[in-house]
């Protein structure tokens, strides 16, 4: 598991939080309750909304994954994907997300 150098954090997720979270993630450890936004290189889908659960699934069956945003539920997951599509689509002017993370 990696953790992208532009990870996105829903903005109910404070910033001290943040930090805590990123710090145990480089660690390969994954914080229950949350909502993770990974691209699996292998898969067409351009970001996967798993939960702590999942993303432990996927780690065990060994796929290269990268966390690339954290939310708090599914429903801020939803919306930071789109401000995460929004933005790279604004800074590149192209929806290349495997290339931009």
């Amino acid at each position: 598991m990696q953790c992208s150098n532009k990870i996105f954090f829903s903005p109910l997720i404070e910033v001290k939080k943040q930090k805590k979270i990123i710090k145990k993630l480089n660690k390969d450890k994954i914080i229950q309750g949350l909502t993770y936004l990974i691209i699996i290189q292998t898969s067409k889908n351009l970001i996967e909304l798993v939960s702590d659960q999942e993303i432990k699934r996927c780690i065990n069956r060994g796929q290269t994954l990268i966390v690339v945003g954290v939310a708090q539920s599914n429903r801020d997951a939803k919306e930071l994907v789109k401000e995460i599509i929004h933005t790279i689509y604004s800074r590149t002017h192209d929806l290349k997300v495997k290339d931009y993370f």
